[in-house]
């Protein structure tokens, strides 16, 4: 489930490239990142669970991806 609608998102990077910048989004799984980066976005944040496909489009789309590698621990509690 994403928290912003596609229109919002194109709206915000427009807003962002009329000044000179871009966009950051936290992104899950290759759905979250691949509509990220259709909408414009230009730096993914995290980026688990990206597939091939997916980090392809990224590549092709001249954005990138900050990956974080986090290893969830059980702690029993």
């Amino acid at each position: 489930m994403s928290q912003f609608s596609e229109e919002e998102i194109s709206v915000v990077v427009e807003e962002a490239a009329r000044r000179r910048a871009y966009v950051a989004a936290h992104a899950y799984g290759a759905d979250a990142i691949r509509r990220g980066v259709s909408c414009g976005v230009r730096s993914i944040e995290h980026g688990n669970l990206i597939d091939s496909d997916t980090a392809r489009m990224v590549a092709a789309a001249g954005a990138f991806v900050v990956v974080s590698n986090q290893i969830p621990t059980v702690t029993g509690r």
